[in-house]
């Protein structure tokens, strides 16, 4: 079993964060208004609605543009991670992207150990053209839109069907710098 995080395959330091976002059932009866606030219990039952990883770049990543990402220059002492969420469709358009995205990343801000050794860490994101509610999300969490890339490869299947080109939205900022 590969490890969770960090990892030092091949030589080099790969990083993974992953967190899993559940919506944890209420112990009181939701159909009575009360003026307390819903109790949630956290070792009950609980239902997934997805979850969120970053992971540092890797030779299978896709090389943008310089002006879709980092400067070359900067590339030696910032470590660029990316920023990907799946969820379920029953969690789709009530916020759980939005709010457990913005909580990986400001988590991220404030881990500067576990980035070591470097001082400063630059997120990006891919987001295909056809979602726009991805694109949403991500400018809901503060990424900066870098650009739109048009991509053009072996066919993939993605959104339900077989696609050769895409237009795909990049979005980055630094977290620590």
């Amino acid at each position: 079993m590969k490890p969770l995080l960090s990892t030092n395959e091949g030589g080099d330091r790969g990083y993974k964060v992953a967190y899993v976002v559940h919506k944890f059932h209420s112990t009181s009866n939701p159909s009575v208004e009360t003026d307390s606030k819903m109790e949630y219990e956290e070792d009950g039952p609980a239902d997934l609605m997805g979850m969120v990883t970053l992971r540092s770049l890797g030779p299978e990543s896709l090389a943008l543009p310089e002006h879709l990402t980092l400067p070359a220059s900067a590339a030696s002492s910032t470590l660029t991670i990316e920023i990907a969420y799946s969820f379920l469709p029953d969690a789709w358009g009530k916020g759980y992207a939005t709010e457990s995205s913005k909580a990986v990343l400001e988590a991220s801000k404030t881990a500067r150990a576990y980035w070591t050794p470097f001082s400063k860490l630059y997120v990006r994101s891919i987001v295909n053209g056809r979602n726009p509610a991805s694109i949403r999300v991500m400018e809901k969490t503060a990424m900066v839109k870098r650009g739109i890339y048009v991509w053009t490869g072996k066919p993939i299947f993605i959104g339900g069907e077989w696609r050769g080109q895409d237009d795909l939205h990049i979005f980055g900022m630094y977290l620590m710098e």
